[in-house]
Formats: C-alpha cells, structure tokens, sequence
C-alpha cells in the first residue's frame, strides 16, 4: 500500500502462532519511518492492510485467540494505533469471521463508513455449505 509520501509492507506471519509486523518506509528515501508488531496488541495473530486512508494505513488485525479482531489506523508518523472498530469477545464463540479472510487474496477485506465486510474465499463445498459468504462487521 502506498500514500504520497509512504510505502507500507506487511510481513509473512511466520508461523500461526508468531505476529507478523508491518513496517513504513519513506518514498523518496527508501528509510524505514518505523515498524510496529501485531504482538503488541494482546491476543492478535496478524495484520492485514486494508487500504491507505490519508497518509496513514487502516489494517485488519486477525485475532489469534481472544480478545477479537480489530480494525485500526496507523498514524503515518510512528504507526500509533487507534482502534476503528473491534469485534466484541462475545461473538467469537462459533463466529466463521476467521475462516473468512485469508492473507493469499489481493483485496481480503473492505472497511468503508466504520463497517468491516468480509467475504469467503476459497471453494464452496459441503464443509462451507452452511458457512455464510458475506460478513458485515459494524458498530451499529
């Protein structure tokens, strides 16, 4: 993902139980403005970059057990986190939300007017049968 100024990488996790990072770097420099962890927001696996949005980067944060998923902003100058929207705990119980993005498609997620939609990937079988194809995550 790219802003005027910043290119923003997203990390490989390296295994299921290991964060990933996402790290900016300056366009014209090529320096690393910063890096920052999805460890550092308990319970959080990965990260996956949504859009830019400004000069910052809004991101999706797969839970990797509770607390539940996250959408937030990452502030162009450091990669403060402000949390948009989170997915309250009691949900996760049952909840296909992780099955349903995956780090192998371009586009995973879409976060638009403080709403997270989710679609499946991937085949459509009798296992995913009774799975729903589309989730819309919002705070309303």
């Amino acid at each position: 993902m790219t802003t005027k100024d910043t290119v923003y990488i997203a990390s490989n996790p390296h295994s299921c139980s290991e964060p990933n990072h996402i790290a900016a770097f300056d366009i014209r420099t090529a320096k690393r403005k910063w890096m920052t962890t999805a460890s550092k927001t308990p319970g959080v696996g990965t990260f996956i970059p949504i859009r830019a949005q400004g000069d910052g980067l809004i991101a999706y944060m797969l839970p990797s057990g509770r607390p539940g998923s996250r959408v937030v902003h990452l502030a162009p100058a450091d990669g403060k986190q402000t949390t948009l929207l989170r997915m309250p705990e009691a949900q996760l119980a049952g909840t296909p939300e992780r099955d349903m993005i995956s780090t192998e498609v371009p586009d995973p997620a879409l976060f638009k007017n403080g709403r997270l939609y989710l679609h499946r990937s991937g085949a459509f079988n009798e296992y995913t049968a009774g799975a729903p194809m589309t989730m819309i995550l919002g705070t309303q």
